[in-house]
């Protein structure tokens, strides 16, 4: 049975029992360092008894997140993370992604896609 949260109307978590933590940042939604610390508790708090998990971000209809969201969200290491799949949806969504990558450098292996199926795949790929 899946487990479902919402944080503030602006980030909805899913877990379904398949070690994928899937990260919906909701329509026109503007992320805040509070946003994201109370999402990565949650996160860590599902995940205490899994060896290995993978986190599924979905990023399409958000509107913003603030620099201090960004680093704090690339400085986490929980030791079952073992990969993050962001999905966007457009060239400028693209461009702030690369650019996440290549200056917040996050600490878990992370890899941007356009299709969720494709992202799934990957961190399923990841987890076996």
């Amino acid at each position: 049975m899946p487990k479902e949260f919402l944080i503030k109307n602006k980030i909805k978590i899913t877990y379904n029992d398949d070690n994928i933590f899937r990260y919906t940042f909701m329509p026109k939604s503007n992320i805040e360092i509070e946003d994201v610390k109370e999402m990565v508790r949650i996160g860590i708090e599902l995940s205490q008894n899994i060896d290995k998990s993978a986190n599924l971000v979905d990023t399409r209809e958000m509107t913003f997140i603030s620099n201090e969201a960004r680093n704090f969200l690339a400085s986490q290491n929980p030791p079952m993370l073992k990969g993050i799949a962001l999905v966007i949806n457009s060239k400028i969504h693209s461009g702030l992604a690369n650019l996440y990558l290549k200056f917040s450098k996050p600490k878990v292996t992370t890899k941007i896609f356009t299709d969720i199926g494709e992202a799934e795949s990957w961190l399923k790929a990841i987890l076996k």
